[in-house]
């Protein structure tokens, strides 16, 4: 049986839909918990949601994992601080 890795934290369900497909498959999977997350080009990402749609030429954000949320509340939390003088006065 080939191991493989799953950099990923496992599902609280129990059994893991992941580990359950890889297992029928003939594979022995390990999940390994992400260690650290670190959020690359926060400022980016807040110059593009400040710019808004039309300098940007965005029609929409797709969020696509609880990462990307985080990064997405993290921006958030930055416009309302400068709404409140928090930042950059």
């Amino acid at each position: 049986m080939k191991n493989v890795l799953l950099l990923r934290e496992p599902s609280l369900d129990t059994p893991d839909k992941y580990e359950l497909i890889f297992s029928a498959s003939g594979y022995h999977p390990l999940s390994i918990p992400v260690l650290e997350t670190v959020h690359d080009n926060v400022e980016k990402f807040l110059n593009i949601i400040l710019n808004g749609p039309s300098v940007e030429r965005f029609a929409g954000v797709i969020i696509t994992s609880k990462r990307s949320c985080d990064t997405l509340r993290e921006v958030l939390s930055l416009i309302k601080q400068q709404e409140l003088g928090g930042i950059g006065r």
